[in-house]
């Protein structure tokens, strides 16, 4: 019995020691198994290069989290839960997560600062690239963050203050994914690099907080429906794109506003291919729009900016281009402004469409507008379209609708809802391209009799009078002369800016009688003048003959010289007309001119070799042009009267000339010229009404030049002159060349 008893105890006592050993091995893998899986608290914890962790991380108050370049943090969770305040976290590694609600950082305290300079990753629903909760937090991305689920952002903030800086990649794939989120007061976001969203309702860019700030150079795309490039909902947000913006689906405008008091600024260029996808949108009162880049849409309702609360001012000085039918350029709606001084183009709808309210239109210089303007009429409005067309504008031809009051200023007519404006920069330059071809002409004479004798060293004192102020008897020269010279004027009160452009042909024929050397010449002139808008050209053809003569007073010599001829020319003018599209109105003509000349000038040996000339000139120019009617237009041919061109120029030059050999020279000169025009107003009329307009840009022109002539002398008596002249001023610059081939008898 006994026996058996102490059996029953053994067996007793090992069944239970079992059960201790079994339930001890449980509880130590379970605390293994719970320590794999659960956040590890480790204070400023590092991950090597080279070292991969699996277990979440944890920081608490004033804790850093450092990821070296080559570490990993690979969890089955959040990957590093800062709890705490003033947490730091930089990532060199790699970040990644498995599962939903899983973020790669997810930060919960204030004044957090996070830094991911490598890649985060996240592949489930709910699972942010980084989430801060905090106030004042500040986050810079300068390499890849991504994610795959649903509901996923790339970065999401709730606290006021945020600062989120991107340099580098944001790209989310899941529905309701936005590249970055905002939801406190006072955000400040930063995109220089990529931000770009796959799914649908997913944002480039949504900021829910009042103030904030968003400031994007780099690049930010949606492919997805109802997927805004840059989305607001709060008041007081301020937009600065001087990046790219393009969404790819419906319901996904470029920008899109519904909070007050915002100022949208687009330097760079927005886009839109969906339906209903406006370039910019605002819904709310008293928001500031502001376009100096370019904007296009291509789907159908899609305005390129579209504006529905009251109060708004908008302004274009970029591009506006929609394609899409019923998408309007830009739709404004309830008192609004709008300041446009670029183009905005409708193929299929209105170019300006208004609504309800008293809508104005003030269309500034520099406008270019395809498509109707129709600012409707709800019963009771007082829309006004104001026309400047006296600065530097395209000539055009705007049809209005529905407009109360149409107001023009500058150079055009009003006919009930036809508008025509008129560049007046065409008919401004001609006088500035007479002056510079007869100038030119007169040049080529000037230089050529101003020293008829080359200069002869002699044994006297500096500043003694040159041999060569002598008369002395030359045979006759037969000579043929190649000139040109390129011009061009900038922008200027009401005239835009031009080039033009000459290149003629001169022979002549000239001889003494008695102490007089006397000439005959002729040639022609082929002359080009276009706006460098290319918005207007003409092309002369001038033929003319002249005379000239050199008297010697002995100190002094007296060159004059007398033009007269006739020219032909043939004139496009570019119309932009809002109904028809880009136009070209064509038109000929015939014009006469004169032209004398008087240079006075001397010669005064400084040393062996070297000569100074001083010397004066004045060249006065009129041309009589003849009345002409252009054709090509839908509304805006004009008919323009005949009318006079007067213009005088004024040279005073020193010079110096070095003798090379016995009948070879070299000549360095600078001098300052004064030009003045005298135009007859500008008298013209389209469909029957008349208007004028006065000379356009500066009429009286003050500048310098210098210029170098080359005298060779070759055998069998031919002589080279190679003659070249630069020049102008602050607004205009010109170079004017000659080359001569003369022969002695």
């Amino acid at each position: 019995m006994e026996k058996q008893h102490s059996e029953r105890r053994i067996t007793k006592i090992s069944t239970a020691a079992e059960a201790t050993i079994t339930s001890f091995i449980l509880v130590v893998s379970a605390v293994f198994t719970l320590a794999l899986i659960s956040p590890v608290h480790a204070a400023n914890f590092t991950i090597v290069d080279g070292v991969t962790v699996t277990a979440p991380q944890t920081l608490n108050d004033n804790e850093t989290g450092t990821i070296e370049a080559g570490g990993q943090l690979n969890t089955a969770g959040i990957a590093i839960t800062a709890s705490g305040i003033n947490n730091t976290v930089e990532n060199s590694g790699s970040i990644s997560t498995l599962g939903d609600n899983s973020d790669g950082i997810d930060s919960d305290g204030a004044d957090a600062s996070i830094g991911n300079s490598a890649s985060i990753f996240t592949s489930g629903d709910n699972s942010d690239g980084i989430d801060s909760d905090g106030a004042d937090a500040i986050i810079g991305n300068s390499a890849s963050i991504s994610t795959l689920g649903n509901n996923s952002d790339g970065v999401d903030t709730d606290g006021a203050n945020a600062i989120i800086n991107n340099s580098a990649s944001i790209s989310t794939l899941g529905n309701n994914s936005d590249g970055v989120d905002t939801d406190g007061a006072n955000a400040i976001i930063n995109n220089s690099g990529s931000i770009s969203t796959l799914g649908k309702d997913a944002d480039g860019v949504n900021s829910d907080g009042a103030n904030a700030i968003i400031n994007t150079s780099g690049s930010i795309s949606t492919l997805g429906e109802s997927s805004s490039g840059i989305s607001l909902s709060d008041n007081g947000v301020i937009i600065n794109n001087s990046g790219s913006i393009s969404t790819l689906k419906k319901n996904s405008d470029g920008i899109n506003s519904d909070g007050t008091n915002a100022v949208i600024s687009n330097s760079g260029s927005i886009s839109t291919r969906g339906e209903k996808s406006d370039g910019i949108s605002s819904s709310k009162v008293d928001v500031i729009i502001n376009n100096s880049g370019s904007i296009s849409t291509q789907g159908d309702n899609s305005d390129g900016i579209d504006s529905d609360g009251a109060n708004a001012i908008i302004s274009n000085s970029g591009s506006i281009h929609v394609t899409g039918a019923s998408a309007s350029g830009i739709f404004m709606d309830d008192d609004n402004v709008l300041n446009n001084s670029g183009l905005i183009s409708s193929t299929q709808a209105e170019a300006i469409l208004g609504n309800s309210g008293d809508q104005t239109v003030n269309l500034l210089p520099g406008s270019q507008i395809i498509g109707a303007i129709d600012l409707k009429n709800d019963g009771g409005d007082n829309d006004t379209v104001n026309i400047y067309s006296r600065d530097r504008g395209v000539s055009t031809s705007l049809t209005l609708t529905n407009v109360e009051n149409i107001n023009l200023f500058g150079s055009g007519v009003v006919a009930g809802d036809t508008v025509a404006t008129v560049d007046p920069t065409g008919e401004s330059s001609r006088s500035v391209t007479l002056s510079t071809i007869t100038t030119s002409i007169h040049g080529v004479v000037s230089q050529r009799m101003t020293h008829t004798a080359p200069l002869k060293p002699i044994q006297v004192a500096a500043l003694e009078l040159s041999p060569g102020m002598l008369f002395q008897e030359r045979k006759p020269v037969a000579w043929a002369q190649v000139f040109g010279g390129t011009y061009d004027r900038d922008a200027e009160s009401s005239a835009m800016a031009y080039d033009a452009n000459h290149l003629g042909f001169t022979l002549g024929y000239e001889w003494d009688v008695d102490n007089l050397r006397v000439g005959l010449m002729g040639g022609v002139v082929n002359s080009e003048t276009e706006t460098q808008t290319t918005s207007f050209q003409t092309e002369a053809d001038s033929y003319y003959v002249g005379a000239y003569g050199h008297f010697n007073f002995g100190g002094v010599t007296l060159t004059t010289s007398l033009l007269g001829g006739y020219s032909d020319h043939d004139n496009t003018r570019l119309v932009i007309d809002n109904i028809n599209g880009y136009e070209v109105a064509k038109s000929d003509f015939d014009s006469t001119f004169i032209s004398p000349s008087v240079t006075l000038s001397s010669a005064f040996v400084l040393a062996d070799r070297l000569e100074f000339r001083p010397s004066a000139s004045v060249n006065y120019s009129v041309s009589w042009l003849d009345n002409y009617l252009e054709t090509g237009t839908t509304n805006a041919n004009l008919n323009v009267d005949d009318r006079t061109i007067k213009v005088l120029m004024a040279k005073l030059q020193l010079a110096a000339a070095y003798q090379l050999d016995s009948n070879s020279e070299f000549e360095f000169r600078v001098g300052i010229s004064s030009r003045n025009s005298d135009d007859d107003d500008t008298d013209a009329s389209i469909g029957g009404s008349a208007f004028s307009y006065a000379n356009a840009g500066d009429e009286n022109v003050s500048g310098s030049y210098a210029g170098v002539n080359l005298r060779i002398a070759a055998q069998d008596n031919l002589s080279l002159v190679a003659d070249m002249e630069f020049g102008g001023d602050s607004d205009e610059d010109y170079v004017n060349a000659q080359m001569s081939l003369e022969y002695i008898f």
